[in-house]
């Protein structure tokens, strides 16, 4: 994902997928950010979309809500990088248990 957009511009597609999902508590709204924050912020090497990214799976309380996420992370690409990237064990810890055990799964698939 090679683009020419600032930090700042980053930043703000992160922000504007965390309201949306806040916004709407919609299942699509929130596959699709989920699916895509983690391959922006690590192609980008930004913090702040992990940060949000983890702010939106910590805001997940039930299994629903938390397998559509979990489904989201396993189609964020091919190879394991992004995932494992935006998480780390502190953060697993702090998730919804259908994330706390399916996120090391994920990177485990590759």
């Amino acid at each position: 994902m090679e683009t020419g957009f600032n930090f700042e511009y980053c930043d703000g597609l992160a922000n504007v997928c965390k309201r949306a999902v806040d916004a709407t508590s919609d299942l699509e709204v929130l596959r699709h950010s989920v699916r895509v924050l983690p391959i922006l912020g690590q192609h980008h090497n930004r913090w702040h979309v992990r940060d949000v990214l983890t702010s939106i799976l910590q805001s997940i309380t039930t299994a629903d809500r938390a397998l559509v996420a979990l489904e989201a992370l396993q189609a964020a690409g091919v190879e394991p990088v992004p995932v494992e990237w935006s998480f780390e064990e502190f953060v697993i810890r702090t998730l919804h248990p259908v994330l706390r055990v399916g996120i090391p799964k994920v990177s485990e698939r590759y």
